[in-house]
């Protein structure tokens, strides 16, 4: 409680630096005098007397007593088991552009460097315009193939294969 007056005394003097309004710095004023009143309780000096006068008449709290046969069996449920999803097929996607005008610009000019067909298309989980390749692959390795094919070239270093579900 201390510390929490120290802090609200420590904030009245920033108000009263910065010369905000008066009806903020009564509010404060107020906030310290309740907190210094309210700290100097005797309520800690009774709780101690309290215990004293409770040992000297030789009552001692411990524990209640539990009866040996109340245990209850908790049961944890199965965690349950975690859904794998096959793949449908995968694509190698040479880019990804916020705009379909730098989409359409970058597949343009891929075409002119490899013979694949080439795809822009939106996707709403990315907010993208992403450029792939037409072709599906059954097989992730064939897919990562071609991608390596491609990245021989410098504008497709960045080249991924994407996964379909």
């Amino acid at each position: 409680m201390k510390g929490f007056s120290i802090s609200i005394l420590l904030m009245y003097f920033y108000v009263v630096q910065r010369g905000e309004n008066v009806m903020l710095k009564k509010y404060i004023v107020g906030l310290i005098v309740v907190f210094i009143i309210s700290g100097c309780s005797s309520s800690d000096q009774m709780t101690d007397d309290e215990e004293t006068n409770n040992e000297s008449n030789g009552e001692v709290y411990v524990f209640d007593e539990v009866p040996v046969d109340s245990t209850v069996e908790i049961k944890i449920p199965e965690s349950p088991k975690p859904i794998v999803k096959k793949a449908s097929h995968y694509l190698v996607q040479i880019g990804a552009f916020t705009t379909r005008q730098k989409a359409e610009l970058f597949a343009d000019k891929s075409k002119n460097i490899i013979s694949d067909e080439i795809l822009v298309t939106y996707r709403h989980e990315v907010n993208l315009f992403v450029v792939q390749l037409t072709e599906k692959f059954a097989d992730k390795n064939e897919a990562v193939k071609k991608r390596n094919s491609i990245k021989i070239f410098d504008d497709f270093k960045d080249a991924w294969v994407v996964t379909v579900y």
